[in-house]
């Protein structure tokens, strides 16, 4: 199927364009022909992703120049409502698209190509919860209609082998984790989650290897989205503050380390995958770091002054934006 700027100049050419044009001595079945768009779309060989919004903006534009057609005067566009994305996969169009500051002007015009009114009723519905693939999302999107969130779908369509290497990554990282370690504390967390979404069948098949990977007794986590926020600002009832510790080393963030005893650290903390390069630099540092009676990676904090400090995850009690 052409999509519509190439069927625009098809039309437009002279000769054998004209001919084309003269197909149009009827109007289009514009039923069957949703039905047939829609059908591919959802359909195997349809597209994925950003794809499908692509393929969405191109018959939205198809319909548009057919309507201009005299055979099909009156004939009704191709509305997001009535179009093959539907509701909740139009709410994470939208979640996504915010992962960089969008209007809500700018969402409704020129990505789900709807009215303003549209996206500010989504906007509302998911600032007061949405349930989405099972996961419960909650988000608020700014000041005056801006849209900003962190949600980041994943779709994981899964076999049980696949599951399986799933939670052995998930467990062998865990246990590289100290018990405090926000990073492990993460990756047990989304293996609970998804735990929670498999069956009976599933849960019988790997009794036994999730047991050998110490996942006996792994407690389900229902699915829900936790915003990617520092720890003092999260909503009560959300998960521990201490998971969102990591937004600080994963932007790279100044961070005030405050520690059990009362004391603390200003500095950068260190994604655990430049430990390995940063020790090496510093054979100091990999002493401090195994003098500790934990051996596991630890939270090391880079100053102002080019120094370290290197601390157990069991001795920081929060961390703070400076």
């Amino acid at each position: 199927m052409p999509d519509a700027a190439e069927l625009n100049d098809m039309i437009s050419r002279p000769g054998e364009g004209y001919a084309i044009s003269q197909m149009a001595v009827a109007p289009v079945d514009t039923g069957s022909l949703r039905m047939h768009i829609k059908a591919y779309a959802n359909g195997p060989d349809g597209p994925y992703l950003e794809g499908r919004l692509a393929l969405y903006h191109q018959v939205h534009e198809l319909f548009a120049l057919l309507a201009a057609e005299p055979p099909n005067k009156g004939m009704k566009g191709y509305e997001l409502k009535d179009s093959f994305i539907g509701g909740e996969e139009a709410d994470l169009i939208m979640l996504t698209v915010s992962h960089e500051e969008r209007s809500q002007e700018d969402i409704a015009y020129n990505v789900l190509l709807c009215s303003k009114n549209a996206v500010g009723e989504r906007r509302a519905r998911i600032r007061d919860g949405v349930r989405i693939g099972g996961m419960c999302v909650a988000e608020e999107f700014g000041y005056r209609g801006e849209f900003r969130s962190s949600v980041h779908p994943l779709a994981l369509p899964l076999n049980l082998s696949e599951v399986y290497v799933l939670m052995d990554a998930l467990a062998a990282y865990e246990r590289g984790c100290s018990r405090f370690d926000p990073h492990g504390r993460t990756a047990r967390r989304i293996a609970g989650m998804i735990k929670r979404e498999l069956s009976g069948y599933a849960k019988e098949k790997l009794g036994s290897r999730l047991e050998g990977m110490g996942f006996a007794q792994l407690e389900e986590v229902d699915p829900m989205f936790v915003p990617d926020i520092p720890g003092d600002k999260v909503p009560e009832g959300r998960s521990s503050q201490v998971a969102n510790w990591l937004l600080y080393e994963k932007a790279g963030r100044w961070a005030r380390v405050c520690l059990a005893g009362g004391g603390s650290v200003q500095g950068i903390i260190l994604p655990r995958a430049e430990l390995g390069r940063f020790f090496a630099s510093r054979p100091q540092a990999a002493r401090d770091g195994a003098a500790q009676a934990d051996s596991r990676p630890k939270c090391v904090v880079w100053r102002s002054d080019d120094d370290y400090d290197v601390i157990d995850w069991a001795d920081v009690v929060d961390v703070r934006r400076e």
